[in-house]
């Protein structure tokens, strides 16, 4: 889901069942990036109109760690960019120290 692209299809203003866990959050930065070796990727995510939150497993076969950030400010839930930036920050981390 995350490499094919069809996580853009779904539409979190549909209703209940249409949340996008990958859009602004952790799994959208290794989506929409070149990496191609993540073998596995968990994740939980959540969303308010003043939170957002989530916990995620990463592992790129070299390097696995689990990420974890939970907000509680309109100005997050709001902010589309902040979760994924942070999962790439973390990533360029953790691909340094190994």
């Amino acid at each position: 889901m995350l490499q094919d692209g069809s996580w853009k299809k779904i539409d979190p203003n549909q209703g209940q069942g249409h949340f996008n866990p990958i859009k602004g959050f952790f799994g959208e930065y290794f989506a929409e990036s070149d990496i191609k070796n993540i073998k596995e990727f968990a994740s939980k995510a959540g969303w308010t109109s003043d939170s957002r939150t989530e916990v995620a497993y990463i592992n790129d076969g070299q390097v696995n760690y689990i990420l974890a950030v939970f907000t509680q400010d309109a100005a997050y839930a709001q902010n589309w960019q902040i979760f994924p930036k942070i999962s790439e920050l973390v990533y360029q981390k953790m691909q340094q120290i190994k």
